[in-house]
């Protein structure tokens, strides 16, 4: 979170305080530092540096949308977060004077989904009927327009004959 115009997202006095994480704390009464991440802190290697058994692995912590390029729609989608604690040295307390600054993860959540079954059929049946309708519709239009032409070409001609000079 290193852009200026991000900084709504920030409570602290240095931006770089927040990179990688999105404080909610203003959002819960100001209540708990909280947060979301990324699960793991995928992307977040210096948040990640501080608690020890994590490995953020692109292939299960990344977030994506794929999208059906055609018609411009959604096919597979997925999204993680976590949520975070910034946990600090608390001076009143003695048992919490010596804390470390960090983000603790309590949780993660992961959703998915994917145009399966019968969706996933009607998207490619749409998709194909996009790109190759308009081919099929100017090989049945041509003709036609062309017979149209003709007609109207023969019923002109034999309108002008029939008219008496």
């Amino acid at each position: 979170m290193s852009e200026k115009s991000s900084r709504c997202f920030c409570q602290k006095a240095n931006l770089a305080d927040c990179q990688g994480w999105h404080d909610i704390s203003p959002c819960v009464g100001g209540i708990a530092p909280m947060g979301f991440t990324l699960p793991h802190f995928y992307r977040s290697p210096n948040l990640a540096e501080q608690v020890e058994g994590l490995s953020p692995d692109p292939e299960l912590h990344s977030t994506y949308l794929d999208m059906e390029p055609v018609l411009g729609a959604p096919v597979n989608a997925k999204i993680g977060i976590q949520g975070v604690v910034a946990f600090g040295p608390v001076e009143q307390v003695p048992l919490m004077a010596k804390l470390p600054r960090c983000m603790f993860p309590l949780m993660w959540l992961q959703v998915a989904a994917g145009a399966e079954g019968v969706l996933g059929i009607g998207l490619g049946i749409g998709s194909n009927f996009v790109r190759y309708g308009s081919w099929l519709w100017l090989i049945l239009g041509l003709p036609l327009a062309a017979r149209y032409f003709y007609r109207e070409r023969r019923q002109r001609r034999a309108r002008l004959l029939q008219f008496p000079h």
